[in-house]
């Protein structure tokens, strides 16, 4: 834990940095700078490409946004044919959606592409330097653990 003026404008530049290379992951990127889709139905596509098919209710309920508005979000991917409904095998009144193949390849692009472009940076780096920021990356993954089971304590 940081306890001086020192630690906290180290934590400071570190934030910096993260924001940084994101960004620059993004701006290399020809596959993000493309993409035409919009936050809301972007952040539907990767809950459908983490957990798969969803009902829309459920999709809704992951994304934190009424049903009308998942519902209207899963219209516009349908028509972009990035989603698909089917039918509900358990439940014929309700229905599925799920990534197509075209909507799956597009999300597995974005991810690999933005993976390369960090990989290729990190092969750059001297051993020493690489050791040092897999140390701390270990840390920090450490604290965020350590931060979310004290969450879990406490539901």
């Amino acid at each position: 834990m940081t306890d001086n003026i020192h630690g906290e404008a180290l934590v400071e530049r570190c934030n910096e940095i993260m924001h940084r290379l994101g960004g620059m992951a993004r701006a290399h990127d020809s596959d993000w700078l493309n993409l035409d889709v919009g936050m809301g139905q972007f952040k539907a596509m990767i809950v459908l490409k983490d957990n798969g098919r969803q009902t829309v209710g459920g999709l809704a309920r992951a994304l934190s946004i009424s049903e009308p508005s998942a519902s209207l979000l899963v219209e516009k991917l349908v028509t972009r044919r990035f989603v698909g409904r089917t039918d509900d095998p358990g439940d014929r009144r309700r229905t599925l959606v799920a990534l197509t193949d075209e909507g799956d390849q597009l999300m597995a692009r974005l991810r690999r592409s933005r993976e390369d472009k960090f990989l290729g940076w990190l092969r750059q780096l001297e051993s020493e330097d690489l050791g040092s920021l897999l140390r701390g990356l270990q840390a920090l993954i450490a604290v965020i653990d350590r931060e979310e089971g004290q969450k879990g304590d406490r539901a």
